[in-house]
């Protein structure tokens, strides 16, 4: 398996870093205990749900791909949208559903099977979310899936950067291209 992940934490500065950091700490020593991605982070949203008193909260984007059957489960809780692009240009968006971690019960899972030459695109809601025109970007993104994966991140990251946004925030990017699958 191979794991990704992207936590974003409420509100601005220090304390949204402070619990992002927190939670992606979280996730990596629950799924190191060798359980099933989604019984760990069903275990890691109890344990937000049991100290909600602190009223802290931090989206979780999950993403663990089976190498070998090349299927790709995401969680999403308070996430932002992850997109496919298939080989074909065609994009699959995968939508959050539910709210941040330890604020909702289910833990939302979506399972797409992956194709030779899939690009996966994952962000916080400072990109792709955040744009005024969305038809644009993808477009733009559509453009962007012949190049490497880490000049697609440049890309999208300059795009970011040089057009018109709806608020100012933070911007973590994720972008995995599919090999012999």
């Amino acid at each position: 398996h191979m794991l990704f992940s992207i936590s974003d934490g409420m509100g601005k500065g220090y304390s949204a870093f402070y619990e992002s950091d927190m939670t992606l700490k979280l996730v990596d020593d629950i799924v190191n205990l060798n359980i099933e991605p989604s019984t760990a982070l069903e275990i890691l949203n109890t344990f937000y749900i049991v100290q909600d008193y602190l009223e802290r909260y931090a989206t979780l984007d999950f993403l663990d791909i089976n190498r070998h059957t090349c299927a790709a489960n995401f969680y999403k809780m308070g996430a932002n949208t992850s997109y496919i692009i298939k080989k074909d240009k065609t994009i699959e968006k995968i939508i959050n559903k539910n709210l941040p971690l330890g604020i909702d019960e289910m833990v939302d899972q979506n399972t797409y099977q992956l194709e030779d030459e899939d690009i996966i695109i994952m962000s916080s809601d400072g990109i792709l979310e955040n744009f005024v025109d969305s038809d644009k970007l993808d477009e733009f993104i559509i453009n962007s899936t012949t190049l490497h994966p880490q000049q697609i991140v440049y890309e999208i990251l300059n795009y970011a950067t040089k057009n018109e946004t709806k608020v100012k925030d933070d911007m973590t990017l994720i972008v995995l291209k599919i090999i012999k699958c």
